[in-house]
C-alpha cells in the first residue's frame, strides 16, 4: 500500500508505504514480516529536514502479536537503529540498548499497529484498546469506530468505518491530534486516508 503525505491535503511533503510478507519455513511457524517506509520529497528535504524512515517486524501470523521490531530512523545528519524483541514468557519486552519494559497485552510496536486496527470490529461505537511500544515508552491508545460515510480520496468514493484515536491517561481519552484512520467497510478493510491535527497546524 502506497499514501501519499501533505500538509492542508495539498502540500505533498512525503510518502508511505506499507507492506506485508508471508515468511514460514518447513516444520516453522507461520509469521508475517511487516513493514514501514516514510520519507519526504519534493521541497521538503531542501527546505525543512530529509526523512527516511523504516519500520520492520516479524509477527506470528495467527494472533499477529510481534516478535522481533527494529526501527531505522534518519533525519538528516542524524541516523538511529533501534529494536526491540518481545518476550511473552517472561512478559517483558527487551530494548537493544538493554532496558527492559513490562509487555502487557495488546502491545505493538509502530509496523504491526497499524496492521491490528485494520481487525477492529466496524460497527459504530466498537472500541479497542491497544498499546503502543514506541523506543522506551509506552503509550495507551483507544481506538473507537466513530461513525460510516463515505468519503473521496483522489478521484475515487470509498465507504469507510472513521476511526477516532486517542490516548490513554489516567483512564481518560484524550484527543489532542484528532487522529482519525478511515478504513474502507469491506473485508479488505484497507486504510486509505488518516487525518492528524496537530496543535502547530496554525
Amino acid at each position: 500500500l502506497q499514501y501519499r503525505v501533505s500538509w492542508a491535503n495539498f502540500v505533498a511533503a512525503g510518502e508511505l508505504t506499507l507492506n506485508c510478507q508471508e515468511v514460514s519455513g518447513p516444520g516453522k511457524a507461520r509469521l508475517y514480516r511487516l513493514g514501514i517506509k516514510a520519507r519526504s520529497v519534493d521541497w521538503v528535504p531542501a527546505l525543512f529536514l530529509n526523512v527516511n524512515d523504516s519500520y520492520e517486524s516479524s509477527a506470528d501470523a495467527e494472533s499477529l502479536l510481534p516478535i522481533q521490531a527494529q526501527a531505522r530512523l534518519e533525519h538528516g545528519n542524524k541516523l538511529e537503529r533501534s529494536s526491540i524483541l518481545f518476550d511473552y514468557q517472561n512478559k517483558v519486552a527487551r530494548l537493544s540498548d538493554g532496558q527492559t519494559r513490562p509487555l502487557a497485552p495488546n502491545t505493538y510496536d509502530a509496523a504491526t499497529l497499524l496492521f491490528i486496527l485494520r481487525t477492529l470490529e466496524l460497527g459504530s461505537g466498537r472500541t479497542q484498546v491497544v498499546r503502543l511500544l514506541n523506543k522506551e515508552t509506552v503509550y495507551t491508545l483507544r481506538a473507537e469506530v466513530e461513525l460510516t460515510e463515505s468519503v473521496r480520496v483522489g478521484q475515487k468514493d470509498y465507504q469507510v468505518a472513521r476511526v477516532a484515536i486517542k490516548q490513554l491517561e489516567n483512564g481518560i481519552a484524550q484527543d489532542t491530534l484528532k487522529i482519525r484512520l478511515y478504513l474502507t467497510s469491506d473485508s479488505h478493510r484497507l486504510p486509505i486516508l488518516m487525518t492528524p491535527e496537530p496543535a502547530w497546524r496554525t
